[in-house]
């Protein structure tokens, strides 16, 4: 039986978006702590690799920078 894999990073962050649903937006830090309670992975391992993934999102045009949080 194949081990079971851990998705992407930019999948986890997607999926979190979505399951957190917060009208207004999540900061990176709502998500990196979803992440790490969903799949069991430190908190400071995952927080750069979070916004990494964030960055790569809104360059894409995949994301978008509510006015919220324009000022981080």
């Amino acid at each position: 039986m194949p081990a079971r894999r851990t998705p992407k990073v930019e999948a986890l962050v997607v999926n979190a978006i979505r399951r957190l649903q917060d009208v207004q937006g999540s900061t990176s830090r709502e998500i990196s702590n979803y992440i790490s309670q969903e799949y069991d992975v430190p908190r400071k391992e995952i927080r750069r690799q979070v916004r990494i993934a964030l960055q790569r999102g809104l360059s894409y045009g995949i994301l978008q920078r509510s006015a919220r949080y324009e000022s981080e």
